[in-house]
């Protein structure tokens, strides 16, 4: 019979406390309970992650266009609801990029991927945020501050492609 090695602190991470069983391998937290702790891989973000932010952009993104079918269709002048339509489009096929992002990161941890990701989420927050504003309020001088967002679509969709680019030791023979 082995003696029980007393200690202070939870068990090394990836080893069992119980000598094998169902929960060997998996990892664990602070506490050492099997499978409650996150393996973070080179992508992780220490804030909330790029896929969260992806579907509650689309989520609401979603609740815009409703929004607009519903509400807004008798309020607004026909001009400004294509408007707010344009930005909820525009929000929507952003937001799945962003979940796209997030998951090429997660397979290839590269930071254009992050990159584009984060510029997805700052294009939909300046060029759909700001259609939003102007359809609502009918400050035109918003209209200036959707370009900037156009920017960062742009920007997101040129650094994606540059992170699913060749790698250096796969381009050489």
């Amino acid at each position: 019979m082995q003696a029980r090695r007393e200690t202070s602190g939870p068990p090394p991470r990836g080893t069992a406390h119980s000598g094998g069983g169902h929960d060997a391998g998996l990892a664990r937290n602070r506490r050492g309970r099997p499978g409650l702790a996150r393996r973070r891989g080179a992508g992780y973000d220490a804030g909330m992650r790029l896929g969260t932010w992806g579907a509650i952009s689309a989520g609401l993104a979603v609740a815009a266009g409703a929004f607009a079918a519903h509400a807004l269709r008798a309020r607004l002048p026909g001009g400004m609801l294509e408007v707010f339509e344009t930005g909820a489009r525009y929000q929507l096929a952003h937001a799945l990029a962003i979940l796209l992002a997030d998951a090429a990161a997660e397979r290839r941890p590269r930071p254009a991927l992050r990159a584009a990701g984060w510029l997805f989420v700052a294009g939909s927050v300046l060029f759909s945020g700001s259609l939003y504003a102007l359809a609502l309020t009918g400050v035109r001088a918003l209209g200036a501050i959707t370009p900037l967002g156009g920017v960062c679509f742009l920007a997101g969709w040129i650094a994606f492609a540059w992170g699913l680019g060749p790698t250096r030791s796969a381009e050489r023979p």
